[in-house]
């Protein structure tokens, strides 16, 4: 899929900032390191019924993604860490309901599946 190159040279801008200097929100410096382990974290929940070799292979397919970005990546590529990056502040930003409960923030909506598709078209 086409896309422009300043929403390509918008999405390395953030992902550069938070690869070096992290992000400063509500006073605590946020890195892609951070954003990485958070996310990993809750896909291992989510998935923890799938056995640990596939969880295993998930967080390596992950791992893999994050550190390969770079001015050659692929549209698929960039949109998926850029939405993990939009999910991780959305989290924190989140506010207590009324009831006083923290309102649920679903991951970004990548299937396994896709996330091998992803490592796969990195790894050719």
């Amino acid at each position: 899929m086409p896309y422009d190159n300043t929403y390509k040279e918008q999405c390395l801008a953030t992902i550069t900032n938070l690869q070096g200097a992290g992000q400063l929100y509500r006073r605590r410096k946020h890195t892609l390191d951070m954003i990485l382990v958070k996310y990993k974290t809750e896909m291992m929940n989510k998935h923890k019924l799938m056995g640990s070799a596939i969880l295993e292979q998930l967080q390596n397919y992950i791992d893999i993604i994050f550190n390969t970005i770079n001015q050659d990546s692929k549209y698929e590529h960039l949109e998926y860490i850029v939405n993990i990056i939009k999910w991780y502040f959305k989290v924190l930003g989140r506010r207590k309901q009324s009831n006083g409960e923290l309102p649920t923030i679903s991951l970004p909506d990548f299937t396994i599946p896709e996330i091998k598709e992803i490592y796969s078209s990195i790894t050719k």
